[in-house]
């Protein structure tokens, strides 16, 4: 799809959606009832946060994204109504092609749904700083999510690696929240990520925009690269740290393709007093395949290294 049909689409979903939210609040679910707090899974790209979410949806008993509720978002209330039936029970698939998960009712990250609230991509990309809150502007967020939730009588599982970047905000909105970071070695991930971008010479950017990644446009691609996984790791385990102490965990990826039955059930361990249940049918493999294999060359490794480690020193002076 080019730049025009893209911006028409896009342009076209949102009036439609924005229409559509008038008459979804007829369909709220709003009587009182406590709801389990949701779940977000948040990471890096390409850190193995599209299997974590596989891996979540198939053993836990919760809800999350399809592709419908994707595109009519402003309809959230109502279709999920309509379609419950065929929710929150994902056929069992465990492969995904950047992130995209095959199925209509599989799991899904549709970020135009989040777009509604956070940014597109804004002064500081898709960063949102947690201080000063106006937290009316964010109500309807709130009531939504509780509403869908009460409709499908299950948590739900949230997976978008945007959201990474609202992390403090997101832990503030939602104060009995629970977050997942997705961790993997960062020179697999800085390579994966940079075949990404090789793949798609014609985007400026690809993926989560940190504060100041414009500034960035002009460096070479693996700074760019660099730059872009470390703060999408960084930010939100400081943000976490601040505003969610004690509601977020990680998880290795390498853990989770070696033990994922074991990694499971320590999450499940972890979200308990939260209200997650375990499904008693629930498929899971006793390991995924692990693509581990490192080929950069040792200049460019030691690069890298230094590059992160320059990040590192000076991240926690930073203000954005």
């Amino acid at each position: 799809m080019n730049a025009l049909l893209k911006s028409s689409f896009l342009t076209a979903l949102q009036g439609g959606n924005h229409l559509l939210r008038i008459f979804d609040r007829l369909f709220l679910l709003d009587d009182g009832e406590s709801t389990c707090p949701p779940l977000f899974i948040l990471g890096a790209p390409r850190s193995g946060s599209t299997l974590t979410y596989q891996a979540i949806t198939e053993y836990f008993d919760v809800a999350y994204v399809t592709a419908p509720l994707g595109y009519a978002y402003g309809f959230a209330n109502a279709l999920t109504r309509i379609l419950r039936p065929w929710l929150g029970r994902p056929k069992t698939v465990f492969s995904s092609d950047y992130g995209r998960i095959p199925g209509i009712f599989s799991p899904s990250e549709h970020a135009n749904i989040w777009f509604q609230w956070f940014p597109r991509d804004g002064q500081l990309g898709h960063y949102l700083p947690p201080s000063n809150i106006d937290f009316a502007a964010y109500s309807d967020l709130e009531r939504n999510v509780r509403s869908l939730s009460r409709i499908m009588r299950r948590p739900w599982v949230f997976k978008n690696l945007y959201l990474g970047m609202c992390a403090g905000a997101l832990a503030q909105i939602f104060p009995d929240a629970r977050f997942v970071i997705v961790r993997r070695d960062p020179l697999l991930i800085y390579q994966s990520v940079l075949r990404g971008r090789l793949l798609r010479p014609h985007l400026e950017w690809w993926s989560v925009k940190p504060p100041r990644y414009r500034d960035w446009l002009s460096l070479p691609l693996r700074t760019q690269v660099a730059r872009q996984i470390f703060y999408a790791e960084a930010i939100p385990i400081r943000d976490l740290t601040r505003y969610a102490p004690g509601r977020y965990t990680e998880i290795e990826y390498s853990a989770l393709c070696k033990e994922p039955i074991n990694c499971m059930r320590a999450l499940a361990k972890w979200l308990a007093p939260a209200g997650y249940r375990a499904r008693s049918d629930s498929v899971m493999p006793n390991e995924f395949p692990a693509s581990s294999n490192l080929t950069l060359d040792h200049a460019e490794l030691e690069a890298v290294l230094a590059e992160f480690e320059r990040l590192r020193q000076g991240f926690h002076a930073e203000l954005f």
